[in-house]
């Protein structure tokens, strides 16, 4: 999971979705991992920067999907 922000100033999204690009390339035209089968994703926060001054509303969200994604890769189990 890559995180960009698409009015960073530091890191321009493109570099992130370029990796992206090419994470995907690679992973999937490699004969020992083919077919690919492991999420490879973006996570694009629309209307913020390189992160200093985000609204805490912002930053639960980014943990969320942060916690939810590891937590999927490691095969944890939803309990309510």
């Amino acid at each position: 999971m890559l995180l960009t922000a698409d009015h960073d100033d530091r890191v321009v999204p493109l570099h992130s979705l370029k990796l992206l690009a090419t994470m995907q390339y690679i992973l999937c035209t490699s004969l020992e991992n083919s077919p690919q089968t492991n999420p490879i994703i973006g996570r694009i926060e629309s209307k913020a920067g390189h992160g200093a001054g985000r609204p805490t509303q912002k930053m639960i969200d980014e943990a969320a999907d942060r916690y939810s994604f590891m937590a999927r890769m490691i095969g944890a189990s939803w309990n309510e």
